[in-house]
């Protein structure tokens, strides 16, 4: 499959699942219980999508990313940043599921 048709499929599958998240979670809105699990798993789906478009575009990413911040220096220091930032709330989400289950 070349490059450009596969892109084309994950963002349209990006997008498909995005209208069906925000549906899903209007519908959540209005007190339907039953989709939590369905939202739950299209929320997983989707965050995979991302990742598989992030690293498809990764060239395009760092080549914004050196444009944006021309010192390597301070590149570097930016980066640690973001990544410790990510860490954190990667870890409070995992403590609030595990102190608040449900």
């Amino acid at each position: 499959m070349k490059k450009l048709t596969f892109n084309f499929l994950i963002e349209t599958l990006m997008f498909l699942d995005l209208m069906l998240l925000v549906g899903i979670g209007l519908s959540l809105l209005l007190k339907m219980h039953l989709f939590g699990d369905i939202h739950l798993y299209l929320g997983l789906v989707l965050f995979g999508l991302i990742l598989v478009h992030i690293y498809l575009h990764w060239n395009s990413v760092m080549k914004m990313y050196q444009r944006t911040v021309n010192d390597p220096r301070k590149r570097k220091i930016y980066g640690v940043i973001y990544i410790f930032a990510c860490l954190v709330l990667l870890i409070g989400i995992i403590i609030h599921h595990l102190i608040y289950p449900n």
